[in-house]
């Protein structure tokens, strides 16, 4: 089993992350996450574990993170 996470609000670097966490303006760098409904694997357990299985796990839990951005943007930024 696998739960999806959609992390919205973070940058990719980590020096600005501790600049915004200790200007003391955390309200204006929200940080939104999003736990989706379990992913059952149980599917993958009986094939062979090879590259492509793990490629098709992978996009099944991106699947899973694009489904949470995509009610994330429709909660928090419907007229995009």
């Amino acid at each position: 089993m696998v739960i999806p996470l959609f992390i919205y609000g973070l940058s990719n670097s980590m020096k600005e992350e501790l600049k915004r966490n200790w200007s003391g303006n955390k309200e204006q760098y929200p940080i939104h996450l999003m736990f989706g409904k379990p992913l059952d694997m149980q599917r993958f357990h009986n094939i062979p574990r090879n590259e492509d299985t793990s490629l098709e796990i992978a996009k099944a839990c991106m699947e899973g993170i694009q489904k949470l951005a995509e009610e994330h943007r429709v909660r928090y930024n419907p007229d995009s």
